[in-house]
C-alpha cells in the first residue's frame, strides 16, 4: 500500500524536489546494499523465521515514520525502505484508499498492516524456524 502512493506522498505533501528524491532514492540503493550485506551474518544468528519477523517488523516500522515527516527540509532517506515488492492487490488497494482517505491515512494503514502482518508471523510456527528446509 505504502509503494503506491509514497511518490505522490514525498511531492505533494512533503513538497521533494526531483533532485531531493533523487538523493532519497540514492540513500535508500546505499541503505539497501547495506541490508543485504548485513542480512548475510544476522540471518544465521536469529534464523530464517526470526529474520523474516524483523524484516517485517521493521519495515512497517519504518512506513509509520512517513506520515510523521514534517517536510522537504529533512531529508528522510527512503525509510520505507528499499526492499519490499508490494502484491498487486495491496498497490491498488493503497490506490482505492490513498483516493478515497488520503495519502497519510493511507501510510498509516499500511505501517499497521504490515505490523499485523509480523505479529501474525511471530504467533505463527515460522518464530521457531532456525534452519531452511532442503531445497527452499
Amino acid at each position: 500500500m505504502s509503494t503506491v502512493v509514497y511518490l505522490i506522498y514525498v511531492y505533494e505533501e512533503l513538497g521533494f524536489t526531483p533532485s531531493v528524491l533523487g538523493i532519497a532514492f540514492a540513500a535508500g540503493g546505499v541503505a539497501s546494499l547495506a541490508g543485504a550485506v548485513a542480512a548475510e551474518r544476522v540471518s544465521p544468528w536469529l534464523g530464517p523465521g526470526a529474520s523474516m519477523i524483523v524484516g517485517v517488523a521493521g519495515f512497517s516500522l519504518a512506513t509509520l515514520l512517513l506520515p510523521l515527516a514534517p517536510g522537504s527540509g529533512r531529508l528522510m532517506g527512503r525509510v520505507a525502505g528499499a526492499g519490499g515488492v508490494a502484491a498487486a492487490g495491496a498497490m491498488l488497494l493503497g490506490g482505492v484508499l490513498g483516493e478515497s482517505l488520503g495519502l497519510r491515512a493511507t501510510l498509516w494503514a499500511a505501517g499497521a498492516a504490515g505490523l499485523l502482518g509480523a505479529v501474525v508471523l511471530a504467533l505463527s510456527p515460522v518464530r521457531r524456524l532456525r534452519a531452511l528446509p532442503a531445497g527452499a
